[in-house]
């Protein structure tokens, strides 16, 4: 949802009110938050970003236009 593409599954573990992410600053603020915690978990890799996002083909599809 949102700019960040904060997943239904973050949404719901984190008790979330979707309607909160309609705004840009807590959109972000979540996003990274929710992106730092991958980050501490899985590193600096790709599995991080994989994670956050909660698709495996969509990180290949990142990773192939950013390499």
């Amino acid at each position: 949802m949102g700019l960040m593409q904060i997943s239904r599954n973050e949404i719901e573990r984190r008790g979330l009110d979707p309607f909160s992410l309609l705004s840009v600053r807590e959109n972000v603020f979540t996003g990274a938050l929710i992106l730092s915690e991958k980050i501490k978990k899985y590193g600096y890799t790709w599995k991080a970003v994989w994670r956050y996002n909660g698709r495996k083909s969509y990180m290949w599809k990142v990773r192939k236009v950013l390499l």
